[in-house]
């Protein structure tokens, strides 16, 4: 909860303020940005981590009213909901960066059919940071993307003993399996996602926009 995740960033030293938001909706958006200035009276770099997987039913059973726009509604509009906020400041200041976790299904199916929602509004997205780096370069604002693939973590975990026990085989069977087809032979952690959103967060980058960075142990390599 958020509770936890501030006492853990504090015990680094640094300074915290967590404010519940619904990124679907416009006041939860203002609240939290205007929050952010009321603290610190800007905003240097967003980071648009938030998603929805919607229901994971197959194409010719999903009712696209609901199973298909849910994920819409997080993963794009959410996302560009508090995207534009949070430009909207960046612009005075002349400088910001931001960055939108894409994911490795929008360039290959990389999970099964079922998550085909959550792929088209990650690919939306995908295509809209692209022009948001066109139109808010002049501004001194950097749009960029970090596109994970298979992330380990508690939720890959769970999702490999389901499948294991399908199969008559363990978690780590499979996970082994993943890894020995990875040019790195290890499943990517979400502490290497992060180093690579420090990276487009930091004047490293300064001169990057417009760019999509695979950190996925090399599942995808551009041709």
């Amino acid at each position: 909860n958020l509770a936890a995740i501030a006492r853990e960033v504090e015990a680094l030293g640094a300074e915290v303020v967590t404010i519940q938001t619904d990124i679907t909706r416009t006041d939860d958006c203002a609240r939290a940005v205007a929050a952010v200035l009321d603290c610190w009276g800007g905003i240097d770099v967003l980071v648009n981590n938030a998603f929805a997987l919607g229901e994971t039913k197959a194409f010719l059973d999903a009712d696209l009213d609901s199973d298909w726009r849910a994920p819409f509604e997080v993963n794009l509009f959410g996302t560009l909901r508090l995207s534009q906020q949070v430009a909207r400041h960046m612009s005075i200041a002349g400088s910001g960066s931001i960055v939108m976790i894409s994911t490795l299904s929008v360039r290959t199916p990389i999970i099964t059919a079922e998550f085909a929602a959550y792929a088209a509004s990650k690919g939306a997205l995908r295509t809209a940071a692209r022009y948001l780096a066109q139109e808010l370069g002049p501004l001194g604002i950097r749009v960029n993307s970090v596109t994970p693939g298979q992330i380990l973590g508690d939720a890959l975990l769970k999702y490999l003993d389901r499948k294991a026990e399908q199969q008559g085989k363990t978690g780590e069977d499979l996970r082994a399996t993943i890894e020995a087809k990875l040019p790195l032979r290890h499943l990517v952690g979400s502490d290497e996602i992060a180093d690579a959103v420090v990276f487009f967060a930091s004047d490293l980058s300064r001169a990057i926009t417009g760019t999509e960075l695979d950190v996925n142990g090399g599942e995808y390599i551009p041709g």
